[in-house]
């Protein structure tokens, strides 16, 4: 695995059929931790049955999508997924290999909720078309600004008061796959008593077209 310049100016690394962006970039305009904020609050605007999370096969990866980025997700709590989705040609992907939120009455302890959740994981892959990704813990995004996790959520919905919301994971900003069939696999395991245990199993086909 290599690193070479993008034709956008991006540093990254190259892979078999797409290149994940180096860990600390992000897009000329959003940083790694501007793009945690957007899946969080992405993640959050889509109710219970249509929830791209909560989604087993991939029926929903659709959900709340727009802008030069596609979000894939793992799932609420302990997962094994694997899911199928169509994404439409020239779009970033951005995905949690492993994160957690915590909101709280202040910035501050919010940060240190997030954090102390982080501290404990074990293990963490990620391979797009059968390529792993070396040392994906190379890619930690921590908030370092407070956010409102229900942002996007739609007034006819309601959404829950908004104590200050923070995130610490690790993220992979990949650029547009080329037209066809790509495979993303993550896992991520952590044994903190905190997250009970959590671990994540994620398997998505894509169409690019």
């Amino acid at each position: 695995m290599r690193i070479l310049l993008a034709s956008l100016g991006l540093l990254v690394a190259t892979i078999a059929a797409a290149d994940v962006v180096a860990p600390g970039t992000g897009l000329p305009n959003r940083t790694p931790e501007q793009l945690t904020v957007q899946w969080w609050q992405w993640a959050m605007s889509v109710p219970g049955s249509s929830s791209p999370v909560n989604d087993p096969t991939g029926a929903n990866c659709a959900a709340g999508q727009n802008g030069d980025v596609w979000f894939l997700a793992g799932g609420f709590g302990s997962s094994k997924v694997r899911r199928t989705c169509e994404v439409p040609a020239g779009k970033f992907l951005f995905f949690p290999i492993l994160q957690k939120g915590d909101r709280s009455r202040t910035c501050d302890a919010a940060r240190a909720g997030a954090r102390l959740k982080m501290t404990d994981a074990l293990e963490l892959t990620a391979e797009i078309d059968g390529v792993p990704i070396a040392n994906p813990k190379r890619f930690r995004v921590s908030s370092q600004e407070c956010f409102d996790v229900y942002g996007k959520v739609s007034p006819m919905l309601g959404k829950a008061e908004p104590y200050p919301s923070a995130s610490d994971g690790y993220w992979l900003l990949v650029t547009p796959p080329s037209k066809g069939r790509h495979v993303i696999k993550f896992t991520a395991r952590y044994g903190s008593v905190i997250a009970n245990g959590l671990e994540q199993d994620v398997e998505y086909e894509l169409k690019v077209n």
